[in-house]
């Protein structure tokens, strides 16, 4: 969040005219103001909470009451994020909370041990920068003003402005105040503020990261059960009702046998029965083809350089891998590629294509080039769902991998994913 962003904005609120004019400017101050009477409350309830949990700490319901007084203090992180939100649109994300299991558990909990130290360093900070940012308004926009209330400041005149010009000297200061430094600092104290929140009242990288593998693990087994309906549908309405039928025309010619019924006749059934054997055979050859092709026997090379024959424009494969990497990674990189080149195909009207696999520090790193006309996106916001490329994104993370593309309008496109814990074997 904190990140070339900033300095942007912040270059933007440098322009004459520009802060002063942004909504966010006002937005801002609006924060500062709105959430100094939340900061101070739970500095108050901080002070209430840490005293009364002292005082209970030699009785025997000490521990109890001090865990739910030290677990409430973050009740002062909820309206912090609303605001943070609305006006300084920044959502931040609720942190995982641990399962209360005992009073203990409450104090090994990260998220509100950052609660409870933001009560206090909220406090400082909001008071600080409300004061701040106001005060520097108040002396801009009275400075700027002094000619509207001049002759109505009894005992001014005289006794410090002795000279015409400071009329219009204060008139000009109150102007760069207003329109040259006072957006500024208002800006940079609202980013400490976000800093601070996203800090102690976030998630931390950690809890992040086991966020999204969680949702990775979700997504995974949601895909997996997918994938066993769709087997279970196609044995249930294809293979199974070949075995069925074939059943069936056996039968009835085992019954003509027994009766002596024309050679002919059986003939023609045997070869019915020949017929469907065939068909369900290269059924149940092309199911299991798709949990897991035969051609990665051979290794990965092999098995993309099958892939990319197959496609339907020129496609260049390189692949330089020292060691052979574990099948798992093997098969998710297959499929990955596979779904990318799909995606090229289906949508990106590409000339020709490219795939390199190799490995790096992290593992195995591949990446696909294609100079169509670009615009490809993991999720299509207008459907509100994901694309073919979520799918290699979601393949990817579940073994704690990485997935980015590059698209921009008119290509090319780069697509590039890793998959970590590859060697050989």
């Amino acid at each position: 969040m904190h990140d070339d962003s900033a300095v942007e904005e912040l270059r933007a609120h440098r322009l004459i005219g520009r802060g002063i004019l942004r909504g966010s400017t006002w937005r801002e101050l609006a924060f500062h103001a709105f959430h100094f009477p939340v900061a101070v409350a739970g500095f108050a309830w901080l002070l209430v909470a840490t005293t009364i949990g002292v005082l209970f700490a030699a009785s025997g319901v000490g521990l109890p009451v001090a865990a739910a007084l030290f677990a409430s203090t973050g009740w002062v992180a909820a309206p912090t994020r609303a605001l943070s939100a609305q006006y300084l649109g920044r959502p931040v994300a609720t942190p995982p909370q641990t399962a209360v299991r005992s009073a203990m558990s409450v104090f090994r909990d990260p998220a509100s041990w950052r609660a409870f130290a933001y009560a206090g360093v909220g406090f400082a900070l909001t008071g600080t920068t409300f004061l701040a940012s106001g005060l520097l308004l108040a002396i801009a926009l009275a400075a700027f003003t002094f000619p509207l209330w001049r002759s109505n400041f009894i005992g001014l005149d005289g006794i410090v402005f002795t000279s015409n010009s400071a009329g219009p000297t204060l008139v000009i200061v109150g102007a760069l105040l207003l329109v040259l430094v006072w957006p500024v600092v208002n800006h940079g104290l609202a980013r400490a503020q976000s800093f601070v929140i996203d800090a102690l009242l976030g998630p931390s990288p950690s809890e992040l990261r086991l966020a999204e593998l969680a949702a990775s693990r979700d997504a995974t087994l949601e895909g997996a059960h997918a994938v066993l309906r769709s087997i279970e549908r196609d044995l249930h309405d294809g293979a199974q009702a070949r075995v069925v039928n074939l059943a069936m025309i056996l039968g009835d010619a085992l019954d003509r046998v027994r009766s002596g019924a024309d050679p002919a006749i059986i003939e023609s059934q045997l070869a019915s029965a020949v017929e469907v054997t065939t068909e369900t055979l290269a059924e149940l050859r092309a199911l299991v083809r798709g949990i897991h092709p035969p051609v990665l026997g051979s290794g990965l090379e092999a098995a993309l350089q099958s892939a990319v024959g197959r496609a339907g424009f020129p496609v260049r494969l390189h692949v330089d891998l020292p060691t052979r990497p574990l099948p798992v990674v093997e098969s998710i990189a297959y499929f990955a590629v596979l779904e990318l080149l799909t995606n090229v195909q289906k949508h990106a009207n590409a000339r020709s294509a490219s795939v390199d696999i190799s490995r790096g520090p992290d593992g195995l790193v591949a990446e696909v080039n294609d100079d169509g006309q670009g615009g490809a996106h993991v999720d299509d916001p207008a459907a509100g769902r994901g694309t073919g490329l979520a799918g290699v994104r979601e393949r990817v993370r579940a073994v704690d991998g990485h997935f980015t593309i590059d698209s921009p309008s008119g290509g090319p496109t780069t697509a590039r994913f890793t998959i970590p814990e590859t060697s050989g074997r």
